[in-house]
């Protein structure tokens, strides 16, 4: 189903660009007219040519919602949660993975076409199934902050964060998980503000004796540069999943 995401999203970005098109050459059409031709702008409803048009490309948002979800979805079997807590967690999680995979056979085992404007049974199935993924998100929203809050450090919570990746942005998900990001920032404010405090004593001990601190029995030069590069580790590691966070 990953494969065929992809083409499921262009050919929605087809007909949108397409609608779009329509509407750009309708505003635009009294200035294509000749100067010695009156005018004759597009006044019928679009819905009148779009009808059918808008309620397969209506259906084409679905089914690409749909697939994506099932991605998604289909990697709680992988999610491992750490922490004291992590056993529990996880067994929660793959109760709503099984559950999650169940729900899905209403599309699945499915014998219509999801693109049929003239079968309704498809967007039946859609609001059963959108019910149902609201009891999912509200309990995996549970599961993942429950999660956060046994983690031991920012190590532990940027590992939870990609692990849950686009699920974070599930809309119920999201509003139980979205105030735990500004906690995430102050946290590496102070880890940032720990390595500038390792580094103003470092630079304070360096005034005073001559020299910088090192390990026991190191040389001088090459106990500074392995100063520097484990204080630039402390940091790094947080820095390069932060910037992968993908939140306003």
């Amino acid at each position: 189903m990953a494969e065929t995401i992809p083409l499921v999203k262009t050919a929605e970005q087809v007909m949108s660009s397409f609608r779009k098109a329509f509407n750009v050459v309708r505003d635009r059409l009294p200035s294509m007219f000749p100067p010695d031709v009156t005018p004759r702008p597009w006044f019928f409803h679009p819905d009148i040519v779009f009808s059918r048009f808008t309620k397969v490309h209506e259906r084409l948002k679905i089914a690409y919602y749909l697939m994506d979800t099932n991605v998604n979805f289909m990697k709680l079997e992988k999610v491992e949660f750490g922490g004291i807590k992590g056993n529990s967690l996880g067994e929660d999680v793959i109760v709503i993975f099984q559950e999650f995979d169940e729900a899905f056979k209403l599309f699945t085992e499915s014998k219509y076409n999801p693109l049929d404007a003239s079968d309704p049974s498809f967007l039946h199935n859609y609001e059963t199934f959108n019910m149902i993924m609201a009891d999912f998100d509200r309990r995996l929203a549970t599961i993942v902050c429950k999660g956060y809050f046994d983690c031991s450090g920012l190590e532990s919570i940027f590992k939870l964060i990609e692990m849950m990746g686009p699920l974070l942005e599930r809309e119920l998900i999201m509003k139980d998980f979205d105030d735990k990001y500004p906690q995430v920032v102050r946290l590496m404010n102070e880890a940032l503000d720990t390595c500038f405090e390792l580094y103003e004593e470092q630079m304070a001990y360096k005034r005073e004796t001559g020299r910088m601190a090192v390990h026991k029995n190191m040389p001088p030069m090459a106990g500074a540069m392995i100063w520097a590069r484990e204080v630039y580790n402390r940091v790094s590691i947080y820095m390069e999943s932060y910037a992968r966070i993908e939140h306003p």
